[in-house]
């Protein structure tokens, strides 16, 4: 199951608020998760192969798609520092060469998808 963009907003707020230095709010924000997964009959699994992919291999096909997501990204002043902005470019470029990312920039990846909303 893909989850809309309103449904993914939502999913994103939520765990943003996991990082919050008070307590209550994380529980509360947990068992809002559960909540929002359970209502849609969706587990962690889902969520994260639907959004988040890893990639195996040393040389990965052309993925516009990626690269599509990544200009998206990059739109997106308020979620990305400079130096995030500037690593996305770069890794728009490899991407819309075939070059294989490292682990690290794929997670840099989904981590700016996932925060970012795209």
């Amino acid at each position: 199951m893909v989850l809309d963009d309103k449904s993914r907003g939502k999913l994103v707020k939520l765990c943003g608020r996991l990082e919050s230095s008070h307590s209550g709010e994380v529980l509360a924000a947990a068992g809002q998760l559960r909540r929002f997964l359970r209502e849609r009959e969706l587990s962690w699994d889902d969520v994260i192969g639907s959004g988040a992919t890893t990639r195996r291999g040393s040389a990965s096909p052309s993925r516009p798609g990626d690269v599509q997501r990544v200009q998206l990204a990059l739109r997106d002043t308020l979620f990305l520092t400079p130096g995030e902005r500037q690593r996305l470019s770069t890794l728009a470029d490899a991407l819309s060469c075939s070059a294989a990312l490292s682990h690290d920039d794929e997670r840099f990846l989904a981590d700016v998808f996932m925060r970012v909303g795209v």
